[in-house]
């Protein structure tokens, strides 16, 4: 649905501004992100006034939109305004006329404001536009008279202040924003399946690791971790390991004598160790019932979710090349 809102001096308006949330792109990637906006605009003469709010019949008066600055905020998971950006369009120059016409605004972003959305994100996008459209005044103009016809001298500049507020659905904003900022997938890089490992489970640990991707977009950071838990306990997975037959192994069992036992080239007992306190430790880190006081749900911020994704997908890297080494 399109947003629009309109701006006017002395309760006269003088032009609409229109936005459809469907047509915000994210451009630039992650060396120059930008919000690009397709704004629709459609300036209005009005009759001359001369005084106290009369109007001289026959006479229109002709405004050109010259160039629209403003600032965009956006609006927190508890309501909250957080300025993110300030921005200015290129030159306009849109005259008083019948039809509207369209017109592209860049607002510039950085990794880190696009971080600080997400972080405070829940859902859709919520942007406020609060805006400063510059004017130019032109001599009254005999009503019919043409655009062709207008006398484009300069009585006056002015500037009319508007603001308006667009809602992005979560679909459009993570499907069509959120790449073109360079905001993209953690990627995992060169995971081998070596004949040793199971290939079913290793392929299940990677696509739990995409499903924490996709909450992490969503701004479900619980569950974003929840999907980095299955994809550590599905490490020590990735080879039949054999215990005892009445042995109920725990987690930082099965991560030892994987460690310890199914290595093609075994690791020097300090580093082994080192690499087995961080499965552990990661792996308590993610269990929200782990943690004392936690509640049932909003737990995780999205720092914590970050550092651990980041952390899980290294690990995983890492057990990936270990047991591929020859």
């Amino acid at each position: 649905m399109m947003t629009t809102a309109s701006f006017s001096l002395s309760s006269i308006i003088l032009g609409e501004v229109g936005v459809d949330p469907q047509q915000i792109r994210g451009i630039g990637g992650p060396d120059f992100p930008r919000l690009s906006l397709t704004l629709e605009v459609m300036m209005r003469p009005h009759a001359l006034t001369v005084s106290e709010g009369r109007s001289q019949p026959g006479l229109m008066v002709r405004h050109t939109l010259i160039q629209i600055l403003g600032v965009m905020s956006f609006q927190g998971r508890r309501g909250n305004e957080i300025e993110i950006a300030e921005f200015a369009s290129k030159p306009l120059l849109h005259l008083s006329k019948d039809s509207p016409s369209t017109y592209q605004i860049s607002i510039p972003l950085d990794l880190a404001k696009v971080n600080r959305i997400e972080e405070h994100r829940a859902g859709d996008a919520v942007l406020k536009f609060q805006c400063t459209a510059l004017l130019a005044k032109h001599p009254a103009l005999v009503k019919g008279g043409g655009v062709n016809d207008a006398d484009e001298s300069i009585e006056a500049l002015r500037s009319a202040n508007f603001t308006f507020q667009v809602h992005i659905p979560q679909s459009h904003w993570i499907n069509y924003v959120l790449p073109g900022l360079g905001y993209g997938k953690i990627r995992i890089v060169e995971i081998p399946t070596p004949d040793k490992v199971i290939p079913e489970v290793f392929a299940q640990a990677i696509k739990e690791f995409e499903k924490a991707q996709q909450y992490l977009k969503q701004s479900d950071f619980d569950k974003a971790v929840a999907h980095c838990r299955n994809t550590l306990d599905l490490i020590p997975k990735v080879v039949k390991l054999k215990f005892e037959a009445n042995a109920r192994p725990s987690y930082p069992d099965r991560v030892r004598k994987l460690l310890k036992e199914h290595l093609p080239v075994p690791l020097a007992d300090s580093k082994r160790e080192a690499i087995e306190k961080m499965l552990t430790t990661l792996w308590n880190l993610t269990s929200i019932s782990h943690h004392q006081n936690s509640q049932d749900s909003g737990y995780f911020s999205r720092a914590d979710a970050d550092l651990i994704m980041l952390t899980t997908t290294a690990l995983l890297s890492y057990v990936g090349r270990l047991l591929s080494a020859e």
